[in-house]
């Protein structure tokens, strides 16, 4: 699973994702729709794993939304 931490146009989808990786974070970029890239950051293969991403994005000023597989 993952977390979608938002979805921007493409540039600034990367610019996030670059400063997400930056931090540690296994973030990656996947189309969304409206013309717009989700900024990913995952997989995470168990609940306890998510969790713990979630409580560090939060912390890193982000509100990540629950994505199933991609």
């Amino acid at each position: 699973s993952y977390w979608q931490v938002m979805a921007l146009p493409q540039a600034d989808a990367e610019a996030v994702v670059r400063t997400l990786k930056e931090q540690g974070f296994p973030a990656l970029l996947s189309p969304g729709t409206k013309n717009l890239t989700r900024v990913l950051v995952g997989p995470f293969k168990d609940t306890q794993a998510m969790g713990k991403a979630k409580t560090q994005l939060e912390s890193a000023g982000f509100h990540p939304v629950k994505k199933s597989s991609d």
